[in-house]
């Protein structure tokens, strides 16, 4: 659906953008009759655990974005995505979403991008508090993430880089500018 979307912006047709809309549509009437499941990492209704269910809703929300801001959706549309998978997603993953480590960096940075959707301002504030607390206490003062392993510092940066995508797309102030351009460069002064 993502990838309709960028061929219907790249070739300026309807054809993809109405593709990612039954795609949405689809997900957003079904996601309320998915059970939360999950036994070993958290909880998710389209996936197995928590973390790759706030992976798979940063580009359904980048699909509902790209199909409201050109008008393929009707009010009544936006509000059955809204209502009936972001807001649910986002009491799903709030529940799970409390210290400082790679899964909740990216809980709250879908919380954050769900939250600018459905126009939810302590759920924005809920994941930047989570967001500003993984910045100051996950990232060491060489820029290094905490877990020690290059895979979860890119894997954590790429969550990051995921919440200045999501934040500016809010038009919102971003938090701790330094401690994620120490990230970038922390892998290079490793090297």
């Amino acid at each position: 659906a993502l990838s309709a979307c960028i061929i219907s912006a790249v070739e300026a047709n309807e054809d993809g953008a109405s593709l990612a809309k039954q795609v949405i549509l689809g997900y957003a009437r079904m996601y309320p009759s998915y059970p939360e499941h999950g036994k070993r990492a958290g909880k998710g209704r389209v996936q197995a655990q928590s973390l790759c269910e706030a992976v798979w809703m940063l580009p359904a929300v980048k699909i509902y974005l790209f199909l409201r801001d050109n008008g393929c959706l009707t009010d009544a549309e936006q509000t059955e995505i809204q209502n009936k998978m972001f807001v649910p997603a986002i009491a799903l993953l709030r529940a799970q979403t409390s210290k400082v480590h790679n899964i909740h960096v990216w809980h709250a940075v879908a919380i954050l991008a769900m939250a600018y959707a459905t126009s939810q301002p302590k759920d924005i504030e809920f994941a930047e508090g989570i967001i500003k607390m993984n910045l100051e206490e996950g990232v060491l003062p060489d820029g290094s993430w905490y877990e020690g392993s290059p895979h979860y510092h890119f894997y954590t940066l790429e969550a990051f880089s995921e919440y200045v995508l999501a934040s500016t797309i809010a038009h919102r102030p971003l938090l701790r500018q330094e401690q994620i351009k120490k990230m970038f460069a922390s892998p290079v002064q490793m090297l």
